[in-house]
C-alpha cells in the first residue's frame, strides 16, 4: 500500500506512520517539522495551502506511482475563548486543510481516506474554534461519502490523547482523575477504520477501549 499521512512526523502521526511501515507500506509524510518521522519519504508541506497539498500528493504519486491510503491527521489547538483573533488560523489548519487535502487526492487516491477529528466534535471543549472544526470535519466526511469519491472515508474521533498538544496541562488532566490514551492506540484504531469497507461514518477511541462506531 502506499500511504500518505499529513502531520505525520510526531504524535498520532508518527505513530500511524510507524505501523503503517512495520506493516510493508510506503509512507508519504506530509509536514512542516523535517525532525520528527519522516516514512519513506518526507514532504514538507503546509496543509494550509491547496498548492502544497497538491504537490505532496503530486510527489507521493510521482515516487510510488499511485496512492492507496490517505490521513488527513495535521491539526492543532486554537484559542479557548470566542472572539475574532484566531478564528482564521484555527480554521485555516484544522478545516481548511482537510478540504484542500481531499481536493488534492481527487482522481488519485484510490483507497481509504481517514479524517482525524475529535471528540470535541462529538460534544464540546472551551477550545471553540477547535470544536467547531471538528464538527465541520465530520458534516464533510458523511456527506462528501454521498457524492462517490472514488474512495472511502470515515473519520476517526480521539478523546484525550498523550501528546505534545495537551504537555501543558498533562498534570492537571491526570491529577483531575482523566486516562489520557497512548498515540499508538489510536494509530491501531486508525488502522482498523482504514480496513473498514464501510464509508461515510464516524468512530470514537478512548483510553483503555476499543474503537467504537458512532451512530
Amino acid at each position: 500500500m502506499i500511504a500518505l499521512v499529513t502531520g505525520g512526523a510526531h504524535g498520532i502521526g508518527a505513530a500511524l506512520v510507524r505501523r503503517l511501515v512495520g506493516r510493508g507500506d510506503d509512507v508519504v509524510v506530509a509536514d512542516v517539522d523535517p525532525d520528527g518521522e519522516r516514512g519513506s519519504l518526507f514532504v514538507r508541506t503546509d496543509v494550509r495551502s491547496y498548492e502544497d497539498n497538491e504537490r505532496v500528493v503530486a510527489a507521493a504519486v510521482g515516487r510510488f506511482g499511485r496512492l492507496d491510503i490517505a490521513v488527513f491527521n495535521a491539526g492543532a489547538a486554537g484559542p479557548r475563548s470566542f472572539s475574532v483573533s484566531g478564528y482564521r488560523d484555527a480554521m485555516r489548519i484544522n478545516l481548511d486543510a482537510v478540504v484542500y487535502g481531499m481536493a488534492a487526492c481527487s482522481g488519485v487516491l484510490s483507497g481509504s481516506a481517514l479524517v482525524m477529528a475529535s471528540i470535541a466534535g462529538l460534544t464540546g471543549s472551551p477550545d471553540v474554534y477547535y470544536a467547531t472544526a471538528k464538527h465541520a470535519q465530520i458534516g464533510l466526511v458523511r456527506s462528501i461519502s454521498q457524492t462517490a469519491p472514488g474512495y472511502r472515508i470515515n473519520a476517526l474521533c480521539p478523546g484525550l490523547v498523550d501528546t505534545r498538544a495537551v504537555a501543558a496541562y498533562r498534570s492537571k488532566l491526570v491529577a483531575a482523575g482523566l486516562t489520557l490514551a497512548s498515540p499508538d492506540e489510536v494509530a491501531i484504531a486508525a488502522e482498523t477504520v482504514l480496513g473498514d469497507r464501510r464509508t461515510g461514518q464516524v468512530w470514537s477511541v478512548q483510553a483503555g477501549r476499543p474503537v467504537e462506531l458512532v451512530p
